[in-house]
């Protein structure tokens, strides 16, 4: 079960890198993952395969809200094209 506190920190997290722009969108995955793996072994103290998977869990479910709520906030407040 995905702690929600890590949730939620890699989600702000990847937001805030996000519109930093300083890492092209494309690589925005891969740094999510790098995050994820690196919580999952700072809470598990352990490197293992439940480390990864819990890392890359971590990682899809923070990316995919960040993604959720820009695709919910551009289609809520449409900028007038």
């Amino acid at each position: 079960m995905i702690s929600f506190a890590a949730y939620a920190v890699l989600s702000a997290l990847i937001a805030a890198i996000r519109e930093t722009e300083k890492i092209p969108n494309r690589y925005i995955p891969i740094t999510a993952i790098f995050l994820g793996i690196l919580y999952a072994y700072i809470d598990e103290k352990a490197l293992n395969s439940q480390t990864l998977l819990h890392g890359v869990q971590y990682a899809l479910y923070a990316t995919g809200s960040v993604a959720g709520f820009k695709y919910f906030t551009q289609k809520a407040m449409p900028s007038g094209k």
